[in-house]
């Protein structure tokens, strides 16, 4: 007989980040904490620069992988 239950439960996120600068310090900051507390980055990149607002838009795409019991 097979056990078809699901083993693991997956949550995934978008964060973006807007900034009118540099975005690096900011970004870095997300990763190294992000990575610490055990979320996996399944993607990260820089998106566009708006020139009417001034704002560069970078995205980290984010999951989180939870064993069922």
């Amino acid at each position: 007989m097979a056990d078809n239950r699901p083993q693991f439960d997956v949550q995934a996120v978008r964060l973006s980040i807007f900034s009118k600068g540099n975005y690096n310090l900011i970004k870095n900051q997300l990763v190294r904490i992000l990575l610490d507390a055990d979320f996996f980055l399944s993607d990260r990149r820089y998106l566009d620069y708006d020139s009417e607002t001034k704002y560069h838009q970078y995205v980290l795409d984010v999951e989180k992988h939870y064993e069922m019991e």
